[in-house]
This record gives structure tokens, C-alpha cells and sequence, in this order.
């Protein structure tokens, strides 16, 4: 299965593919084609997904415990960590990005019977798995002002796999 998307009013396109294996197996391959204009440089690139509430456990390996970003990651050790998905929040005072982890090379993410789905990549990858929406951790452009207690916990999971991110 194959998308094409234009960015940027034309000047880019990226092509979404999708192989799907009869084995359950799904290849999913990002390309981003810059063909004219200068712009911005992109926060971060990869694919995002929603998960049913009854997905509860992420296990990685990767660096870890804590959350880790490409400008904020020296404490973190590579390892094989299992945490649940209500542990990757952090409640800092303004809703933010939180709970990414970065340098991993497989995550699962499972219910509570064990069944799941695994993600590997040929070249580390960054991942966050919340309750929270990347809308709910915003101020938003006019910068709305909201405190960690303010925001609704979603019964959904909110997956981001990135290939690249740029420092906080």
C-alpha cells in the first residue's frame, strides 16, 4: 500500500509504504523528497499510530529508564527495560513532550495477556507511548497556558516512532 503526500505547498513530498507479509509482518518505509523552497527544519520525522486503551506495557530496548531526547541523554543507559504505559508521563508544570525514548532497536507494546506489537527498525529509532495526544501536551500557537492537572487523561495510546528528532 503506497501514499503520496505533498508538503509544503509542493515544495516536498513524502511517499508512505506499506508492505504487508502474510505472516502479520508490516514493512513501513518513509520517504521525503525536498524538491524546491527553504523551510524550517523539521522537529521530528516518523509515523504515528493510536493504540486501544488495553495496550498497558511498553518494553524496549533502548536507552533508558527515563525518557531521553537527542540533546538530553547521557544519564541513560542502553538497556531492556518493561514499564507501563501510564509510567511514561511525566507531569511537568506546563504540558510538554515527555516519555520518548531514544537509540532503540525493538519495542513491544502489550496488553495485559501478553499479546501485543513489536516494532524493529534497521537503524535505532526513537519512541513514545502516552495517554496524551501531542495536541493535549501543546500550549498551542496562541500559547494557552494549561498545568499537568489540567489535561485529560485519554483511554487511548498515542504512538510516536520517529526516525529523527531534533534536541529540546
Amino acid at each position: 500500500i503506497k501514499f503520496t503526500r505533498d508538503l509544503f505547498n509542493g515544495d516536498a513530498n513524502l511517499i508512505e509504504t506499506y508492505l504487508v507479509k502474510g505472516s502479520g509482518k508490516i514493512k513501513v518505509t518513509n520517504d521525503l523528497n525536498a524538491i524546491k523552497g527553504k523551510h524550517s527544519n523539521f522537529y521530528k520525522f516518523g509515523n504515528k499510530l493510536i493504540l486501544p486503551e488495553d495496550y498497558k506495557n511498553i518494553t524496549y530496548y533502548g536507552k533508558g529508564p527515563f525518557e531521553a531526547y537527542a540533546d538530553r541523554q547521557h544519564a541513560a543507559k542502553i538497556g531492556l527495560f518493561k514499564q507501563t504505559i501510564a509510567e511514561q508521563y511525566f507531569p511537568y508544570i506546563r504540558p510538554q513532550e515527555t516519555g520518548n525514548k531514544i537509540d532503540v532497536r525493538w519495542a513491544s507494546l502489550t496488553k495485559e495477556d501478553g499479546s501485543g506489537i513489536k516494532f524493529i527498525s534497521e537503524k535505532p529509532f526513537y519512541i513514545s507511548a502516552l495517554n496524551f495526544s501531542e495536541d493535549d501536551l501543546s500550549s498551542g500557537e496562541e500559547k494557552t497556558q494549561h498545568h499537568a492537572g489540567e489535561i485529560d487523561l485519554q483511554k487511548d495510546v498515542f504512538v510516536n516512532i520517529d526516525g529523527f528528532q531534533q534536541g529540546l
